[in-house]
């Protein structure tokens, strides 16, 4: 039997054996030599393949969204079901779906998306980078591992406009999400605790609101959390904040946080901390942060000291003398 998809392709498909029907199937085909998704290999009858493409979609956006036409996640449904035309026993339908949701919740069709590439500025949705039916680790901005899982969203700066949809929770093989320098805005859904193998967050530069959740707390391999330049409110949970034993920077800097700042002993636990920016809050207080922590490697603080933006700055085994006897001030200098 010929095969339509390319060899490399991880995902096991069920072909029709009629030769007639396979041979105009092969000629329909328009990826070329590229992963192809399960264009037309679905033995099901097209009312079977709605039917339980509606149920697999229900299981992750709920009937109530798919029911308003205008929802991203309705609008991926008819995207997969009437121009991608994949199976849904497709071993990658629910990464496939959920990454097609993010092109209609963030901006990819109205706004279209483009990126800067050599000094060229590519338009990724008019050239059809993203959304088109090749596999979906192919599309821009993804990658994969070895068995075809995403782990990576690398998107800065590329158009971005909308909310991170709550179905991002499926994709729990991410290790790395970079939304940085776009126009995102509304909360961090909470389902962002389900990513329990993410090692990098950037989500700097955008326009998000809200409190931080407490679910983004919870992912304990996380080294890198960068939400500065946003519009996030409410205090810095520094208890919270405290139990990212692997985290090596927190930068929320230039947010709308309130409330005092955090102490060394609420952070003790943070080991590999070596970069804490807090600057361009309205925080107030006293802070140990140095003193505390003067045995880090390579430790920066910068906080807002009644109304100053001064910078902390420690080094293994060095404390200064203001460091060493600040009591009243909210920083420290070298």
């Amino acid at each position: 039997m010929w095969p339509l998809l390319h060899p490399d392709d991880p995902r096991p498909r069920r072909l029709y054996s009629h030769p007639l029907l396979l041979l105009l199937l092969l000629l329909a085909s328009t990826c070329g030599q590229e992963q192809c998704s399960s264009i037309g290999l679905c033995d099901l009858t097209e009312s079977d393949r709605h039917s339980r493409i509606y149920s697999a979609c229900v299981a992750i956006a709920g009937r109530k969204t798919l029911r308003r036409s205008n929802s991203s996640y309705r609008r991926a449904l008819v995207w997969l079901r009437d121009v991608d035309r994949i199976c849904p026993d497709a071993p990658d339908f629910v990464q496939r779906y959920v990454l097609t949701v993010l092109h209609y919740a963030a901006g990819g069709d109205a706004e279209g998306w483009a990126a800067e590439a050599g000094g060229v500025r590519r338009d990724i949705t008019g050239e059809g980078l993203y959304l088109n039916r090749r596999h979906e680790c192919s599309w821009y901005g993804v990658e994969c591992d070895e068995r075809g899982r995403v782990t990576k969203l690398l998107m800065e700066d590329i158009g971005m406009v909308g909310r991170i949809p709550h179905a991002i929770g499926y994709l729990d093989q991410l290790t790395e999400v970079n939304f940085g320098k776009n126009q995102l805005r509304g909360e961090i859904p909470h389902q962002v605790g389900k990513l329990s193998n993410l090692v990098r967050l950037d989500l700097d530069y955008n326009e998000f609101v809200g409190t931080l959740p407490d679910e983004l707390f919870r992912l304990e391999k996380l080294e890198w959390m960068d939400l500065d330049n946003n519009q996030f409110t409410g205090t810095v949970p520094a208890e919270r904040l405290g139990e990212l034993r692997n985290v090596v920077l927190v930068s929320l800097y230039n947010n709308q946080f309130t409330g005092v700042v955090p102490t060394g002993s609420q952070l003790q636990n943070m080991d590999k901390l070596q970069y804490l920016y807090l600057d361009g809050n309205d925080l107030s207080g006293t802070t140990d942060l140095c003193r505390e922590m003067d045995d880090t490697v390579f430790f920066k603080v910068a906080l807002d000291c009644f109304g100053e933006n001064l910078d902390c700055l420690c080094r293994e085994n060095l404390q200064t003398a203001a460091a060493a006897t600040a009591t009243d001030d909210a920083c420290a200098h070298p």
